[in-house]
């Protein structure tokens, strides 16, 4: 019997040491994260993607531009990930009549669909860009894409 209670107490432990070492090796882990903002104004913000491979998020490059001091966003994170509230000090009406939308060139990645034009369209540049499936935790950056915050009005 005692030969039972070390062989668990060994497993345990050894059970432990294995998911601290695995959570300790992913938290050291940088996302690859990199966006310009290519133009701004009171309504719409253009982001270009300057290093991204997936590994890090819409969300972690505003993040990231925020702590630059390169422009200011709030919001909360819902069912399709962080949705956007306010840039810039422009918010979103309280009825959502107007609101910031995610637009993007990235309409497809690694199978999944991340922008659709089903969804909206935004022209910006002569680019059409498509709204976003997901909210800005859920979007990855991939480099050479754009990603475009604009605060749509509806009538």
């Amino acid at each position: 019997m005692l030969l039972v209670i070390l062989i668990s107490f060994a497993l345990t432990a050894f059970a432990a040491f294995a998911f601290f070492l695995c959570a300790f090796a992913a938290c050291g882990r940088e996302k690859t994260v990199q966006c310009s903002v290519s133009a701004q104004d009171g309504e719409t913000l253009v982001l270009v993607a300057d290093r991204g491979d997936g590994s890090g998020s819409l969300y972690d490059a505003l993040v990231r531009l925020q702590a630059e001091k390169a422009l200011t966003f709030e919001g909360y994170t819902g069912d399709y990930g962080f949705t956007i509230t306010a840039v810039n000090g422009v918010e979103n009406k309280e009825d959502w009549s107007a609101c910031w939308m995610i637009y993007t060139d990235l309409r497809e990645y690694d199978g999944a669909v991340y922008a659709s034009d089903e969804y909206g369209t935004f022209v910006y540049g002569g680019q059409t860009y498509a709204s976003a499936s997901y909210g800005a935790s859920a979007l990855p950056v991939i480099a050479g894409h754009t990603y475009v915050l604009h605060y749509d009005v509806f009538s």
